[in-house]
């Protein structure tokens, strides 16, 4: 077809028009990006939500559901894409969306929905309902799951009716395209201008005020402040961790144990998750810390039962004042006041999880003891056995199955954006939101730097295939050139359309190495014939069939006799 074509009339005409539509394109994109920068800076204010919650009980936001709008509390969920909502009060539950009292919403109680999670699971049926992220929002229309039963979902104290799950359509229970995500749906209506949502985590706002606290935007921006790691699969927040430090001390374990079977980061998980092979080259490096302090209050069965999460480990209070700084992390502040939180954490060393920036360059983010540290405030087993202001603390740190689980441990005191446009998540360090009053630690995103060399395959093994930028313009550049050729030859292909219209027949393809071929006949009042051809490997003749001619050195025209007729 290329030979045909007269290259002289095209290269001109096809420059022209590639030129042409890059600039169409170029213009497009610059408009878009205005466009959406213009419309975060006016959607940010009314699209911050602020954060409540309880330790270990979850984090939640106020959404409003239904016309007029029904106030409900809901968890964000980063894990999951599902968005239900309680239909009815029941344990653990002391709010629920009412439906009859909603004139938008739209039930479908035919269709029933069943979600399973690695703790609890509901029942429900599907409907659709008005959103809004405020009273005085902008309202979309969304799927909703409404929950009529339940088991180890609600949790008692927890002060939330459903959740909002703000991942991907792929995590979409009971199958992906049962319904569509609250965020997608919310961006396909222009309520947000970009499916975008950063998520700022702050912990207790001092050890005397057990409440949580911080901030979800959505529809924001992503800037440079952030440092960023490639998504490398859209379901999960599926990041790629590249190294594990304890006290400045790598683990020793390759990436791939990192990210087995995959890591990612989830609101709706407390605690910081490894696999069981990283989880106790981690406890090894932290106990063997712990036990070379020598603390008279770190005995081995003491400390044993900490790492093993049997048992709290509980600090009178005549043993609260001590304060070993030299312990003290260097990326940490020395902490000068005599509470709990100043001795006990300093007993513990600070980890480094690094994500990779790319194929050849990583970051660290620390993770001091306050994290993966946590003080109980509710056991009253622990209260009963010590004395008044006797504080007990718990590890965030347990082994899973299912990978690498940076929960909302892990997240607090930073501001992590959720770019699903760009495929990225990035971190930064928070300084406006969580305005603590006792600042016991300091979270940081240090500076990318270059990566271990044997690590780097790691990276790339797990992203999804995806092709060159150059082999992508050769094919849509053959694309175009085919188009062109057979513009040309627009004459001899119709032609030949029309010569296979023409034929009228088909060949039917029978048994064995039995064929035959139907002719139509023109006249109405004889019967189409058919012809059978039987294979003959010494056969090398020339076929004729009423008028029409078949050339073949394998074929020859023979009568089948059946009853006495010719068939």
């Amino acid at each position: 077809l290329l030979y045909t074509i007269k290259f002289e009339l095209i290269y001109g005409w096809m420059a022209g028009a590639l030129y042409f539509f890059y600039c169409l394109s170029a213009v497009f994109v610059l408009a878009e990006s205005g466009k959406s920068h213009q419309n975060g800076a006016l959607e940010d204010q009314k699209n911050v939500k602020k954060v409540y919650g309880q330790p270990e009980l979850g984090y939640y936001i106020e959404i409003f559901l239904g016309t007029p709008p029904q106030p409900l509390n809901v968890v964000v969920d980063t894990g999951s894409a599902n968005f239900a909502v309680a239909g009815s009060l029941s344990a653990g539950v002391d709010d629920f969306y009412d439906s009859s009292k909603s004139g938008s919403y739209i039930g479908k109680k035919d269709r029933s929905i069943s979600v399973h999670y690695s703790n609890g699971s509901w029942d429900g049926y599907y409907a659709t309902d008005t959103f809004k992220l405020c009273e005085t929002c902008e309202s979309g229309i969304v799927d909703v799951s409404v929950i009529t039963t339940s088991s180890n979902f609600f949790v008692y104290r927890g002060l939330w009716q459903g959740i909002l799950g703000l991942g991907y359509q792929a995590l979409m229970q009971p199958s992906p395209h049962s319904s569509v995500p609250v965020l997608d749906s919310l961006t396909k209506s222009h309520v947000i201008p970009q499916p975008l949502f950063s998520v700022t985590l702050c912990g207790q706002r001092d050890r005397d005020t057990p409440d949580l606290h911080g901030a979800v935007e959505f529809g924001g921006s992503a800037d440079a402040s952030y440092t960023y790691t490639d998504i490398v699969k859209e379901w999960y927040y599926q990041i790629e961790l590249t190294d594990l430090t304890v006290d400045g001390n790598s683990i020793g374990a390759h990436c791939s144990e990192l990210n087995n079977p995959l890591a990612f980061i989830d609101t709706g998980t407390t605690n910081i998750v490894f696999p069981t092979g990283v989880h106790d080259k981690v406890l090894a490096e932290i106990g063997q810390f712990a036990a070379n302090l020598k603390r008279p209050e770190l005995s081995n069965d003491t400390l044993s039962n900490f790492l093993s999460r049997s048992e709290y480990l509980c600090v009178p209070p005549t043993n609260q004042n001590a304060s070993p700084s030299t312990n003290q992390s260097s990326s940490s502040p020395t902490n000068q006041h005599s509470s709990p939180s100043s001795s006990v954490f300093d007993w513990f060393p600070e980890l480094h999880v690094f994500f990779a920036a790319n194929a050849t360059h990583h970051f660290a983010i620390n993770i001091p003891p306050q994290q993966y540290i946590r003080q109980n405030m509710t056991s009253i087993k622990y209260e009963k056995k010590f004395p008044d202001k006797t504080f007990c603390y718990g590890l965030a740190i347990e082994a899973g199955s299912i990978g690498t689980i940076l929960g909302s441990s892990f997240m607090e005191r930073l501001n992590v954006v959720h770019d699903k446009e760009n495929k990225r998540v990035g971190f930064r360090e928070d300084k406006t939101t969580c305005n603590v009053t006792d600042p016991v630690f300091v979270k940081k995103v240090f500076e990318v730097t270059p990566r271990n060399q044997s690590a780097a395959p790691c990276l790339a093994s797990n992203k999804p295939p995806t092709l060159s930028l150059t082999l992508t313009l050769l094919i849509y550049i053959s694309l175009f050139l085919l188009l062109i050729a057979a513009f040309f030859q627009r004459k001899r292909l119709l032609a030949l359309f029309r010569y296979c219209k023409s034929q009228g027949a088909f060949w039917r393809r029978g048994g064995g190495t039995k064929y035959s071929y139907m002719m139509n006949s023109d006249d109405e009042d004889e019967e189409d014939e058919e012809y059978i051809l039987r294979d003959d490997e010494e056969a090398e003749n020339e076929v004729t069939l009423a008028g029409y001619t078949a050339k073949s050195s394998r074929l020859q025209l023979h009568e089948e006799v059946e009853d006495g007729e010719i068939s």
